[in-house]
């Protein structure tokens, strides 16, 4: 079944308004210039075709002059329209899904409510193009001039936006919220009751219930990504009441943005430029603004930012989890001599660690036998530190005189919260350490 995207949007009204109507007229000159490169050519039956019945799936239409013509609710799915010259074009309602629109230019062109599902938009020309409510999924937009484009009230989610220039452009009450649903139709409406949960009930990744939360919704099917829009381009961007929750906005340039009651809550803003930004009612809960310039910033309110950490006490902080989980090892073996299983919480193995310090939470998971292994934890309550994960299992089947205890320490690859499932009960013929899990690097 092939996969589908879903974007959460926190306004249950959005695109719930009438439609809207463009005053472009057709064009009256489609014959005399028809192809915009002889060695791209269209199809001239099927460029007819669709002038007549405004109906051209999977038409070869590569390298055509369509200037400012008007197809309206056209039906394009899978055409080929690779540096297609639609300037200035009405497609208001068309389905381009799974269209090649890559290299064309769209700049000026009329694209209300379109379909945009699996359209190949990379390296075409949208400068002041109007999308505002149009369904994104899975578009590829990498290398596309966005500047000055009108995406009002349409979900942004699931669109590959990374290092995009978007200068200008008009992004108020934008998602950025994405959902991955297998099997989903992208355009339901009932699941996005989600969205609101997750930002407002259970908080970031890593805090409160939010892991209980995650689980429940990867059980049903429903991944929760975490968009990245690594160095994007919003400077002069109208953001208002747009939501940017959970982002990786690292080195992003939102100089003299609007961000008036956009929400910010829970994403890293590392390195980033707010200089000039408007952040008046910008929620910015839980917000990483480490190293970001904020010069002359209007109507900010910063105090719920999460202040930045030093490399010292990055080191520091780390040095003590790798310190705190190791130690939870060799206390586990030692339980384990002494009562011929693993201890069942921090508690027991009385060595003075506490389940929570400034910026780490530490655990330990039972398996189902508690005499043959256990996994111990210690995770960050934010991005910019590591996890580490410790393993203590027994090898040997007969008396206790013959088992032996193993211990491995994991490090996370990335500098941020990770929590691998429970690996299965290891072979207790196992005579060596287990493996550290995907996405983990064993450091002892």
């Amino acid at each position: 079944m092939k996969l589908r995207y879903l974007v959460v949007g926190l306004f249950l009204g959005w695109g719930s308004g009438q439609i809207e109507h463009a005053s472009i007229q057709q064009s009256q000159s489609l014959g005399c210039d028809l192809f915009a490169d002889p060695a791209q050519a269209a199809n001239p039956d099927q460029v007819e075709q669709l002038r007549r019945t405004n109906q051209c799936p999977n038409c070869d239409l590569s390298g055509a002059n369509l200037t400012e013509a008007n197809f309206y609710g056209a039906n394009l799915v899978n055409a080929n329209l690779r540096r297609a010259n639609l300037k200035g074009a009405n497609l208001g309602a068309v389905n381009l899904s799974d269209a090649d629109l890559s290299g064309a230019d769209l700049s000026n062109a009329y694209l209300f409510t379109a379909i945009l599902d699996g359209t190949n938009l990379s390296n075409a020309n949208l400068q002041l193009a109007y999308l505002r409510e149009v369904k994104l999924n899975n578009v590829n937009l990498q290398g596309a001039n966005l500047k000055g484009i009108n995406l009002s009230h349409t979900n942004l989610g699931s669109l590959s936006l990374k290092g995009a220039d978007l200068r200008d452009a008009n992004l108020s009450y934008t998602s950025f919220i994405d959902f991955r649903v297998p099997g989903v139709n992208s355009n339901d409406s009932s699941l996005r009751q989600l969205a609101p949960l997750f930002l407002f009930q259970t908080g970031c990744l890593t805090a409160n219930n939010s892991d209980n939360f995650l689980n429940s919704l990867r059980d049903s099917g429903i991944e929760m990504l975490r968009t990245d829009l690594t160095g994007i381009n919003l400077s002069s961007a109208n953001l208002s009441y747009a939501m940017l929750a959970n982002l990786v906005l690292d080195g992003a340039n939102l100089r003299n943005a609007n961000l008036t009651g956009a929400t910010l809550r829970c994403s890293s803003l590392k390195n980033a430029v707010l200089d000039g930004a408007d952040l008046k009612n910008t929620v910015l809960e839980a917000t990483i603004l480490e190293g970001a310039s904020t010069q002359d910033v209007k109507n900010a309110n910063l105090g719920g930012v999460v202040p930045a950490v030093t490399n010292q006490q990055l080191r520091g902080q780390q040095a003590q989890a790798r310190s705190y989980v190791g130690a939870m090892n060799r206390a586990q073996q030692a339980y384990f001599l002494e009562k011929n299983q693993f201890a069942p919480n921090i508690q027991a193995l009385n060595i003075g660690i506490r389940e929570e310090t400034e910026e780490y939470q530490y655990r330990i998971f039972n398996y189902p036998r508690r005499d043959r292994a256990v996994m111990l934890a210690g995770i960050p309550k934010r991005g910019g530190f590591k996890s580490y994960i410790g393993f203590v299992h027994v090898s040997g089947t007969s008396s206790a005189k013959n088992m032996t205890t193993w211990a491995v320490l994991c490090e996370s690859q990335e500098a941020r919260p990770l929590l691998p499932k429970l690996p299965a009960l290891p072979s207790s013929s196992l005579n060596q350490p287990m493996a550290c899990p995907e996405g983990f690097i064993s450091i002892r």
